[in-house]
């Protein structure tokens, strides 16, 4: 059995119940869930809280597990949450987990990533990272690469594909073997106001369905609202005016 679970918990500090906060007209934790529903590959979709209100949030076609107050502090890592619920569920093989605060992954995403780890390998989901680190003012690197050239990549925290078998026997994140999936759209980690803002305006790009111009007004249409321009301000052609709204 392949199931998604995403670990949110009530005692958020860095910003207060930022699991359950709306983003862009639903709570923060829906947007993963309900992509993870589109993915016919996925026999369950899970949510794991420590709060009876979040669970009260679930949607429809989300199981919730309860999870434990031992595995629900701010110092619990996230490995004891997957073993307490793996331990109930010997019938799992795959766990995807899939974190609240990357409202951005696609159901595409899950399903490349379920793609990629059918070789048996575990698979985590990256972004490029050309970047130099210092330590005590002092480089860690001996020789600069050209960004398109550069090999190097960062975790993004969305999604991990792990082998419940080999989880078990490490009860590590990400399990090993592991390939990495280089996410191709914008993403983002919340976890302070300035992401919030950040990620509203990745999730309207992600999930928008048509930007629809006529003679008065200009609307970008999305799965949850729509917004609309008057053409009185806004002047161009059609195409500078879809440029524009997605810039």
């Amino acid at each position: 059995m392949i199931v998604s679970f995403t670990p949110i918990r009530s005692g958020s500090k860095g910003v207060p119940n930022k699991n359950i906060r709306i983003l862009n007209g639903i709570p923060l934790f829906h947007h993963v869930v309900l992509q993870a529903l589109k993915v016919s590959s996925l026999n369950e979709v899970w949510f794991s809280t420590d709060s009876d209100h979040y669970a009260e949030l679930a949607p429809p076609g989300v199981k919730v597990h309860k999870r434990s107050t031992e595995t629900a502090t701010d110092k619990s890592p996230t490995e004891d949450v997957v073993m307490e619920f793996v331990k109930t569920r010997p019938d799992i093989a795959t766990v995807v987990l899939l974190q609240a605060t990357s409202p951005t992954t696609t159901s595409k995403d899950i399903e490349e990533a379920l793609r990629i780890s059918a070789s048996g390998k575990g698979c985590i989901s990256v972004q490029p990272a050309n970047v130099y680190l210092y330590e005590d003012n002092k480089p860690l690197w001996t020789k600069k690469t050209p960004r398109q050239d550069s090999k190097t990549f960062a975790v993004d925290g969305g999604i991990y594909v792990i082998h419940v078998a080999d989880f078990l026997k490490t009860n590590s994140i990400p399990t090993m073997p592991c390939q990495t999936m280089v996410i191709k759209h914008p993403v983002c980690d919340i976890d302070t106001e300035e992401d919030f803002k950040r990620a509203s305006a990745l999730v309207s790009l992600t999930l928008t369905a048509f930007i629809d111009v006529d003679e008065t007004s200009v609307r970008l249409k999305s799965n949850y609202n729509t917004e609309q321009w008057s053409t009185q301000t806004l002047c161009g052609s059609e195409n500078q005016l879809k440029s524009f709204i997605l810039a």
